[in-house]
């Protein structure tokens, strides 16, 4: 998710600007200069994700990883329990 961004005058002063403007809300930083940055207009919405609603790979059973998922969420709850 989109959490900010900041006006800078070289691409490190925009990182170093992110970074301490932003630290507790991302993990992953991407400085691009705003003329390469596309926005798409509301009105295109249903063309964007309407098709993606039939697709059966975005559902999260398609993935053999659903069970180490419940098995390491299982894990890390036995392990926040023990005193």
């Amino acid at each position: 998710a989109h959490v900010g961004q900041v006006r800078a005058a070289t691409p490190q002063e925009a990182l170093d600007k992110a970074v301490r403007e932003f630290a507790d809300d991302a993990w992953v930083w991407w400085v691009v200069p705003t003329s390469a940055i596309l926005v798409s207009r509301d009105e295109d919405a249903p063309a964007w994700f309407e098709p993606a609603r039939d697709k059966l790979y975005r559902d999260q059973s398609f993935y053999k990883t659903e069970g180490l998922i419940r098995r390491i969420r299982a894990a890390s709850e036995r392990d926040a329990s023990k005193p």
